[in-house]
């Protein structure tokens, strides 16, 4: 049975929690993503960031492209660990609604990202002959 770690994406890249928004939609734009982890300064992970919660932020709280990742982010994120079932993982997505899930190690570092679209990327794999 597959788990997390076969489909995960890795290196993650991942957002220090002292950058700012600017800097993030920067990165968001480099690497082609929507989203990234928010870690410490020890890499533990602290809480999500998305293309979604920085508009809101901006919109909603008149912030600035300069404030702190830590102004917008979401202070927690769902996790799974790499050997979770890919079946617990897509039924975690289904249920929260959630577009990504992170991978964590024992020391709640993250070590992998699960998009929905990594999932359905995997179906189709599975499908085709």
């Amino acid at each position: 049975m597959k788990t997390a770690i076969d489909i995960m994406r890795t290196p993650l890249i991942s957002v220090g929690c002292k950058r700012t928004l600017r800097e993030v939609l920067g990165l968001f734009e480099e690497h082609k993503i929507s989203g990234a982890p928010i870690v410490g300064d020890d890499s533990v992970l602290q809480g999500v960031i998305s293309q979604t919660s920085v508009n809101n932020y901006l919109s909603r709280l008149n912030g600035s492209l300069d404030d702190c990742v830590e102004e917008a982010m979401t202070p927690y994120a769902f996790t799974i660990f790499p050997h979770t079932p890919l079946l617990e993982v897509l039924e975690t997505l289904v249920s929260t609604g959630i577009h990504r899930i992170i991978v964590i190690d024992d020391t709640r570092k993250p070590i992998g990202i699960i998009t929905s679209l990594d999932l359905v990327q995997d179906y189709l794999e599975f499908l085709s002959p």
